[in-house]
């Protein structure tokens, strides 16, 4: 958990230094050491790193419980004023009269509807540099796939593809289906699974019943490759690999979707000569050079 202490004898603490918009982080507020009296009218609020004005508050919650000097917080992160992809927050305690007593350490939040954002940054600078990175995913498991049909064969379906009103380049439309595991509802697939993309992509991932019935959909998860990767405000920096836990979602309002699934992520860069890029694009991709993609982007730009 990270904590910043503050010089009046008191912290603030929050146990993630990353989440999306509809999750939660713990937020944790301790000045057993304090001077100062804190009473339930005290409030926590969420503002953007070096902007601690109340006309600029992201949100806010009362402290309640009176006296209470150590305290914790389900918080959950609304989509309402993260309108961008990245934004980077502090929480804040104030007492009540409004004089601010402590800070957190910065939390990263993520709000993937605005993907095509990074987009708009990425796409200029392919007619100079060319982006494509390779995303191996390993581990992939599942825990609590609901006991829906008589024979559980679970096996996963991805996709890559662009974010909304992104144009379509040679390497979209990349497919990949796992192999069938026979009975259960936790799943864990031996398997490491290769793409070539662009740091703006998405990746679809499908946990469906390997028999193809009405109702053969268990979950669905979409990634934005972006979340693994730091702009620089000139490049892409790849993070060390990584491994995510991931709500299975509904496709439509109809289906029923429970469980988890877990993945760990490695990214490395291509190598940048066409040779290399060649070398590995995805089947059936002849003329994946710089000059065909560029010509691409600027034909989508």
């Amino acid at each position: 958990m990270e904590s910043m202490q503050s010089d009046v004898g008191g912290s603030l603490q929050v146990d993630k230094t990353e989440a999306s918009v509809y999750h939660c982080v713990n937020v944790h507020w301790d000045f057993s050491n304090s001077v100062y009296v804190l009473n339930s009218r005290d409030f926590i609020g969420v503002f953007e790193v070096g902007d601690s004005g109340f006309e600029n508050i992201l949100d806010r919650k009362e402290k309640g419980e009176n006296s209470i000097k150590h305290g914790s917080i389900k918080w959950r992160l609304k989509a309402e004023g993260f309108d961008k992809h990245t934004t980077i927050v502090n929480f804040c305690y104030f007492q009540s009269d409004g004089v601010l007593l402590s800070k957190s350490p910065p939390l990263v939040v993520i709000n993937p509807e605005f993907q095509s954002d990074i987009q708009s940054q990425l796409l200029p600078s392919l007619a100079q540099n060319i982006e494509l990175i390779s995303i191996e995913v390993y581990d992939v498991h599942c825990t609590g796939l609901h006991w829906r049909f008589h024979y559980p064969n679970p096996v996963l379906e991805f996709h890559l593809t662009h974010p909304n009103k992104a144009p379509s380049l040679p390497h979209h439309g990349q497919k990949v289906t796992s192999t069938v595991l026979s009975m259960t509802i936790n799943p864990r697939w031996p398997e490491t699974f290769t793409f070539t993309a662009l740091p703006s992509d998405l990746l679809k991932i499908e946990v469906r019943n390997s028999v193809r019935k009405v109702r053969s959909f268990w979950g669905k998860v979409n990634i934005p490759l972006i979340q693994f990767l730091r702009w620089t405000g000139e490049t892409f920096i790849l993070h060390q690999p990584k491994t995510l836990t991931f709500a299975l979602e509904k496709r439509l309002p109809s289906d029923s979707a429970a469980g988890t699934i877990t993945l760990s992520v490695r990214n490395r860069q291509l190598d940048p000569t066409p040779e290399g890029i060649n070398q590995m694009a995805p089947e059936g991709i002849n003329q994946l050079t710089p000059e065909g993609i560029n010509q691409l982007a600027r034909d989508g730009i």
